[in-house]
């Protein structure tokens, strides 16, 4: 049987620790287990996990790929937050999967979701719960969030106002933007380059406009200064 994995990351999973390399590790480990091929990787990018099925284009891809070019395919995810933090997304994300004969695997647990949603009601319920605690745990980090500002506010902080790129504590989704431009920045690519890869995964500016060289380029040098 062969396998893909699912990644995602956003402003939240760097803030409760989740990143790429943890996550296909995960994957990995029971990959190994099962005795899986593992034949791509899809990479959701900078896409909360409040995000429905429309603005996961990797998701998208992803499914496409393993009706198009896979026998009895298998997805792999390290948990089921990284899935999707929001129950009632989570649980759309899960039954769409089901309706379309995909397997979805959790690697923390190692357990068959598909199979458990599908057959034992104890089982689902469990599945259930999961989804939850993962919209439980988000809501905790926008409270702490929330917290942070109003105490540097009460402290004559910044709070309000103009912040760089990948810095302004009330949007999340930019700093793994950030780290993955100044990543592909160190192993030389150009600034024209970087712009083209992010348009190209459907990546945003903070406008909603296509990325330009030039924006890329004011981004990474104030980076540097800072650094």
């Amino acid at each position: 049987m062969t396998a893909v994995y699912y990644l995602r990351v956003s402003g939240a999973s760097q803030l409760d620790g989740g990143g790429y390399d943890r996550q296909s590790e995960a994957c990995a480990r029971l990959a190994r287990e099962r005795g899986l091929e593992v034949v791509e990787t899809f990479r959701e990018a900078a896409i909360s996990g409040t995000k429905s099925i429309d603005d996961r284009p990797a998701f998208q891809a992803m499914v496409a790929f393993a009706l198009e070019q896979m026998e009895r395919p298998v997805i792999i995810i390290e948990q089921m937050d990284r899935l999707a933090r929001e129950y009632r997304v989570q649980e759309q994300l899960l039954l769409y999967l089901a309706s379309k004969e995909l397997t979805l695997y959790a690697a923390n647990t190692g357990e068959n979701i598909t199979e458990s949603i599908m057959a034992d009601p104890m089982r689902k319920a469990l599945v259930q719960i999961q989804g939850i605690f993962a919209e439980l745990d988000r809501s905790m980090i926008v409270a702490k969030l929330r917290k942070g500002r109003d105490r540097k506010k009460a402290a004559g902080g910044k709070v309000e106002g103009v912040y760089g790129f990948g810095t302004d504590p009330r949007k999340p989704e930019e700093p793994p933007v950030l780290a993955e431009m100044l990543s592909m920045h160190h192993r030389g690519s150009g600034a024209e380059h970087i712009a083209l890869m992010l348009n190209a995964s459907n990546v945003s500016t903070r406008s909603g406009k296509p990325w330009r060289a030039s924006t890329v380029h004011k981004i990474i040098a104030r980076n540097k200064k800072q650094a």
